[in-house]
């Protein structure tokens, strides 16, 4: 019985959960596409660009410096199996930054806003 009482609180919990999604993108017209896509789609309720990212990272056997745009899709955790699709198709990419972080503690009117300007 226990266990059944976790699993629904675990259930509601995650529908009510807003995340961020991280991404980077190579440019401003790569991002622009994916920000205008996930707004559009209701996918997001706000998306963050923040420009002038530098990346460093290990590829293959070399270690790029680049420049990126990092943009943070505020969103529903519930979402994410849309979101990263659709981010995928639309990236330049061959293995795009997908990390949801969820949150622990949001403004309650903030997360109102949030839950009222996305599709869920």
């Amino acid at each position: 019985m226990n266990n059944t009482h976790n699993l629904s609180q675990n259930i509601i919990l995650k529908k009510s959960t807003i995340c961020i999604v991280l991404r980077t993108f190579p440019d401003f017209e790569s991002a622009q596409s994916s920000i205008k896509y996930l707004l559009k789609n209701k996918l997001a309720a706000c998306i963050t660009q923040l420009s002038g990212a530098t990346s460093f990272y290990y590829w293959n056997t070399t270690l790029p410096k680049k420049k990126e745009v990092q943009i943070l899709i505020k969103s529903n955790l519930m979402l994410k199996n849309h979101i990263f699709p659709a981010i995928k198709n639309l990236h330049p990419y061959d293995i795009p930054e997908l990390i949801v972080l969820s949150t622990d503690s949001i403004e309650k009117n903030y997360k109102r806003w949030i839950k009222k300007n996305i599709a869920y």
